[in-house]
């Protein structure tokens, strides 16, 4: 019995132990300086490719709306469409590389989460 109790105990402490996380150690003035600029740049970009690549589906739409279709100018939209979608997802993968180089793993996780969300964060129209 009292080998049961001490497994029960031991068992509970390891579960306490893996589920209780420790605060990932502070970032740096200037680890903070660098996520900021990487984050600025990384949705400023984002932003205009998104505004790009809405034009040319726009575009690429006009042309699919005339019935005497234009193969010729929607394989070149097309193209174009798919060069903007390389460039967003590059745009995206930049970010992840350089954040990786800044903060270790403990901090990556969270402020992946929140750089992410930033992202997805319609533009504000002026």
């Amino acid at each position: 019995m009292i080998v049961f109790r001490t497994t029960m105990i031991l068992c509970a402490a390891l579960v306490l132990v893996t589920t209780t996380r420790a605060e990932p150690p502070p970032l740096t003035e200037e680890q903070r300086v660098q996520i900021a600029k990487l984050a600025n740049e990384t949705k400023q970009e984002a932003d205009r490719l998104k505004a790009l690549l809405d034009r040319k589906q726009r575009e690429l739409a006009d042309v699919y709306a005339v019935y005497k279709l234009d193969e010729e100018k929607a394989t070149k939209l097309e193209t174009e469409v798919l060069d903007v979608q390389k460039q967003m997802l590059a745009n995206h993968r930049k970010m992840q590389v350089e954040l990786r180089t800044l903060v270790g793993e403990e901090r990556f996780n969270l402020l992946r989460t929140r750089l992410e969300l930033m992202l997805k964060i319609p533009p504000k129209k002026k």
